[in-house]
């Protein structure tokens, strides 16, 4: 039992690195797919994730500690189909019968052993009923699939990493863990009416989507674009940036020294010797990124396309063309010139020090600030943000048309109270007139 234990704290202690590389993933599809992000929905999809890890943690490990050691246990493959009955019998003195001998039955290892298979597969079935809505077939292949992956993998030593198995390839656990997530399916299935329904949850999201664009769906959006702007700068500056000889002149710098030569010093120091070209060449990345990329492509660019929306005038219409350049240069102006002052602004100029140009700009962009935060607790409170940009350029930003979504009328208010009176029934019949599969979806 403690091994057990120490095993599904490991996927626990996994859970949050992996549930962080995901949760951008996921956000990027709910966006694109149905326009917002359920709470729920996406509350069944982590704690799937979290059963995962919990899973591949109680089957890979432990793991020993020499590479090619020779388990004797695990030598020989155990193919011999309910084997596990003849264990019980020959390690307990059970009878049906007498009940006095369930007790130190249950106890048994092997027992416990067999017990343990089946519930490690009840959630995987719960699951492809409830959150991947499966036929019962479909879950059947889904869970041998899974269980023989399982064996599989201490069959083959965890896929060759080590020279010899060290876990026994036993075909009851195949039964077993099968059987486990049938049980979890056939349990799901009650279990569902007091559930929201997927397609419920689904068609929610899709609602709030078309209607309006979330801050949080802006933010990802911006956070990809600039990520973009990011890689693109660093790849092309390590092109373009000045020589060694150069940075090494301008920095006063030994260009002989070992540091002088990284590409890390050649990256940063080049940007100190040569700020303004540093400055064009962002500046240029970002035009096309944000400006002619949107002109191409009806409003959209890198970040807004992945979760799916677009630039248009306050109208709705298309914007125009200088609408993009607009947005993009009163961005670039809040952005980017209080940067360009403090990397090239003189000492004094005309007689004002830079120390007080700089106080000037910082007061303008403390203000810029807490414009953006009045705006996002305005957005919090049902009024949609409307940034700065957005007010220059007479442009907003405005959700796309979802993929799979149905227009309000082949939808009906008898079509969505059937749906909901019919879910029992759908789900005694294993989902099989449901619509396609989230699996399916893309």
């Amino acid at each position: 039992m403690s091994n057990f234990i120490y095993d599904i704290q490991l996927g626990f202690l996994a859970f949050p690195l992996v549930a962080l590389l995901l949760a951008v993933p996921y956000a990027l599809y709910q966006y694109r797919r149905f326009g917002a992000i359920s709470i729920w929905k996406t509350f069944v999809v982590f704690t799937f994730i979290l059963y995962c890890l919990c899973a591949v943690s109680l089957i890979v490990f432990p793991l020993p500690a020499d590479h090619s050691a020779v388990v004797e246990s695990a030598r020989t493959p155990q193919l011999h189909p309910f084997h596990v009955i003849e264990q019980i019998r020959e390690t307990t003195d059970f009878s049906l019968s007498d009940r006095s001998t369930w007790g130190p039955a249950l106890r048994s290892p092997v027992v416990y052993e067999a017990i343990f298979n089946v519930m490690l597969t009840v959630p995987l079935g719960a699951y492809l009923c409830y959150l991947f809505r499966c036929r019962w077939w479909m879950a059947l292949l889904i869970g041998m699939a899974t269980t023989l992956l399982f064996e599989t993998s201490q069959l083959t030593g965890l896929f060759g990493l080590y020279a010899h198995p060290y876990r026994l390839f036993d075909v009851d656990d195949l039964i077993l863990n099968t059987a486990g997530t049938m049980l979890g399916f056939w349990l799901m299935i009650p279990l569902a009416w007091a559930l929201p329904s997927m397609d419920e949850v689904n068609e929610q999201a899709r609602e709030r989507g078309s209607s309006r664009v979330s801050l949080t769906r802006r933010a990802l959006a911006a956070v990809v674009d600039l990520t973009v702007l990011a890689v693109l700068f660093v790849l092309a500056w390590i092109v373009l940036s000045p020589t060694d000889a150069q940075i090494a002149k301008a920095l006063a710098v030994d260009p002989s020294r070992a540091g002088a030569k990284t590409l890390a010093f050649r990256f940063i120091g080049g940007l100190f010797a040569d700020p303004m070209s540093a400055l064009l060449l962002a500046l240029g990345i970002g035009a096309v990124l944000f400006a002619v990329i949107p002109m191409a492509s009806k409003g959209r660019t890198i970040g807004k396309a992945l979760v799916g929306i677009r630039i248009v005038k306050a109208d709705g219409g298309n914007a125009p063309a200088w609408g993009y350049w607009v947005r993009y240069l009163a961005s670039a102006l809040f952005l980017l010139i209080p940067v360009a002052l403090v990397l090239l602004a003189p000492e004094e100029i005309e007689g004002v020090s830079n120390n007080t140009l700089f106080q000037i700009v910082g007061l303008v962009v403390v203000v810029w600030a807490l414009t953006i935060v009045a705006r996002v607790v305005g957005s919090f409170s049902g009024y949609p943000y409307v940034s700065l940009s957005e007010v220059v350029s007479g442009t907003r930003l405005a959700p796309v048309k979802l993929q799979g979504a149905e227009s309000g009328d082949q939808k009906s208010a008898g079509q969505n109270t059937s749906r909901r009176t019919d879910r029992g029934s759908d789900a005694s019949a294993a989902f099989q007139d449901e619509q396609p599969n989230d699996w399916q979806d893309g």
